[in-house]
């Protein structure tokens, strides 16, 4: 089984991260451009109201209702191949309600795939005298992945914390399609000439055309639960914040066609509640909005037990150290634009499987415009990163992420007394 996915990854690998082919697909972590931009931190943007669209318990600051959305453009290079892809990271509304508190409603992708990969060479069936030998080649179909429709509640209620909770509804499918193509020998064809030894290029004797062709359909049903607590608070210059996340169950229905003859159904489910994230970070920001941050990131695969993963691989764990710096440019005028943030930042991640690790080293930047009256803005991001192992049969992957994303704002529910 190692081997198969060993070959399995090593032939995707041209075309899309071997991160995305584990578990269930890629996680998508980049909903905040702000925060992206910051060394990709979850607790902290760098915004002058100091709100981050991945942590509830600093959004009570914004006392407008608002509407964001984000999305990501990345694109991977790998063995001298490029592949790149456009995906919307995230779409929500959130309104203040008495004087401290916040309700959030939002819809992004938990895990991701979209591509196809076809397998670079043959696999070669030896024949005899009675049967002919055979070469075999496999392609692949992945799209779609986990959706997590949340609700989040944020307060300031108390002098010194802040605290938020959100709540992650798990749904979705996952296609995976695999054509097995068959090729017999030609040893009378054109290209099929053997050099001085006798010994024939295989490549060449291959009919161009598959002489049968099968197509396995996997589809993968996901419905499930997980809880996401952080909190904040705030010593004068300086700010610490912290976020769990407990996963819950989780349901997962495979069901596998062949040929759209025949199929096979399995059923598995998680039901303990277990740690599936944990984030901690330091804050400083004097008085003329020149600040810093360090974070620690911590992920653990809590969905590990379930058997009937991608490939029959598994999610790996992971921890990762983030540190970012920004600047505060505040209009003393009265115009268009209210503040302009600029970002920089670094990630520093450490990715464990059960054989060999990932280094996934990155540098950030990004800017962020706040306009008409504060009600508005839009925030860029640019990530440059590199991911490396130490086993050969994994190449290098080098990647470039751009995050986009802007909010509208507007003030509702306001008390108008009348005389």
């Amino acid at each position: 089984m190692k081997i198969f996915i060993n070959i399995i990854i090593s032939m995707s690998c041209i075309y899309s991260s071997s991160l995305s082919l584990n578990g269930f697909g890629g996680e998508n972590t980049k909903i905040d451009p702000a925060a992206a931009g910051l060394g990709h931190s979850i607790l902290f943007s760098g915004r002058p109201n100091g709100v981050v669209q991945s942590a509830m318990s600093s959004q009570y600051n914004s006392p407008l209702a608002k509407i964001h959305i984000s999305n990501n453009y990345n694109q991977l290079s790998i063995l001298n191949a490029t592949n790149a892809g456009h995906h919307i990271s995230l779409i929500g509304f959130s309104f203040p309600f008495r004087r401290s508190h916040h309700i959030s409603i939002g819809l992004s992708p938990k895990t991701r795939m979209d591509f196809s990969i076809s397998q670079p060479q043959f696999k070669f069936v030896s024949g005899s005298e009675n049967v002919e030998p055979l070469a075999i080649k496999h392609s692949y179909d992945l799209s779609g992945g986990i959706s997590n429709l949340y609700i989040g509640f944020s307060s300031g209620y108390f002098d010194k914390i802040d605290f938020g909770f959100q709540w992650n509804i798990l749904f979705g499918n996952l296609f995976s399609d695999v054509t097995t193509d068959i090729y017999t020998f030609d040893y009378d064809g054109e290209n099929c000439i053997s050099n001085s030894d006798g010994i024939y290029s295989n490549d060449a004797c291959i009919n161009t055309n598959p002489n049968s062709s099968s197509i396995l359909n996997n589809t993968y049903n996901f419905n499930g639960h997980s809880l996401t607590f952080d909190g904040r608070t705030v010593f004068k210059l300086h700010e610490f914040a912290a976020s769990i996340t407990v996963d819950a169950s989780l349901n997962v229905a495979k069901s596998t066609l062949n040929n759209s003859l025949s199929g096979e159904n399995y059923l598995e489910s998680v039901d303990e509640f277990s740690i599936g994230k944990f984030s901690c970070g330091y804050k400083f920001e004097n008085l003329s909005g020149t600040g810093l941050i360090v974070e620690v990131q911590r992920n653990l695969s809590a969905y590990n037990s379930l058997t009937n993963q991608l490939f029959e691989t598994k999610e790996p764990h992971s921890i990762s150290l983030h540190g970012g710096t920004f600047k505060n440019f505040e209009n003393s005028r009265i115009g268009f634009w209210n503040s302009l943030t600029v970002r920089g930042g670094f990630m520093l991640n450490q990715i464990n499987y059960d054989t060999y690790s990932v280094q996934d080293n990155a540098i950030t930047i990004g800017v962020g415009l706040i306009f008409l009256n504060n009600t508005n803005e839009v925030d860029i991001s640019l990530s440059s990163g590199t991911r490396k192992t130490e086993n050969e049969i994994y190449p290098d992957e080098k990647y470039i992420n751009v995050n986009f994303g802007i909010s509208s704002g507007d003030t509702w529910f306001k008390k108008i007394r009348r005389k």
